[in-house]
C-alpha cells in the first residue's frame, strides 16, 4: 500500500547505496593507486644511485694534484673554485664517451647516462655570523673565532666575493632565486 513516505524511505535508501557505492569506489581508487605508486618506484635503486652519483663527484681526486685531494679536502676559496670548474664540469657537461666517441644529440646533458639536466644548476651558499666563544688560553692565539651550527636567526646576509675576482654578490633568499633549500 503506497504511502506519503514511500518517497521518503526510498530516498534514505538511495542515498545509503549511493555512500557505500562511492566509498567502496574510493577504497579500490586508493589501493590501486599506491600499488601504482609503489611499483614504479623501486626505492633501493634509487637509493643505489644517489650514493653513486655522491662517491662518483664528491670523491674525484682534483686533477693536476700528486696527492689524494678529494672535495671533503676543499679548505679554502682557491680549493672551492679549482673543484667547481674542474670536477664538476666533467661530470655535468660530458660530450664524449670514455673511448673518445662523441655523444648523440640525444645523449647530451645526463648526469651519469641516467638523469637529465633540464637547466643549470645552481648552488647558494649559506653562512652563519662568526662568534666569540670560549677557548683554553694555550688555543687562544690559534682559534679566535668561531662559526655556529646553521640556523636561519644566526644566517650571514652580507654580500661575498664573488666569480671572477673583485666581483660582489649580494644576499639572496630561496624565493628571490625560485628554489629550494636541501
Amino acid at each position: 500500500k503506497a504511502g506519503p513516505n514511500v518517497s521518503l524511505a526510498y530516498a534514505i535508501d538511495k542515498f545509503r547505496r549511493d555512500k557505500i557505492r562511492e566509498v567502496f569506489l574510493y577504497l579500490v581508487f586508493l589501493l590501486l593507486f599506491t600499488v601504482s605508486a609503489l611499483v614504479e618506484r623501486d626505492v633501493t635503486d634509487a637509493h643505489y644511485y644517489t650514493q653513486t652519483v655522491k662517491d662518483a663527484i664528491l670523491n674525484e681526486n682534483f686533477p693536476g694534484v700528486t696527492w689524494y685531494k678529494t672535495f671533503q679536502d676543499v679548505s679554502i676559496d682557491s680549493d672551492f673554485w679549482e673543484y667547481m670548474t674542474t670536477v664538476i664540469p666533467k661530470y655535468l657537461y660530458t660530450e664524449e664517451w670514455y673511448n673518445g666517441e662523441k655523444f648523440s644529440d640525444a645523449e647530451l646533458n645526463y648526469v651519469l647516462h641516467m638523469n637529465r639536466l633540464v637547466q643549470a644548476p645552481r648552488l647558494r651558499q649559506l653562512r652563519v655570523k662568526q662568534t666569540d666563544c670560549p677557548v683554553p688560553a694555550r688555543l687562544s692565539k690559534v682559534i679566535s673565532v668561531c662559526y655556529p651550527q646553521f640556523s636561519n636567526s644566526l644566517q650571514n646576509k652580507s654580500d661575498i666575493a664573488g666569480w671572477p675576482p673583485g666581483e660582489r654578490l649580494a644576499y639572496q633568499t630561496d624565493q628571490q632565486l625560485q628554489t629550494g633549500s636541501y
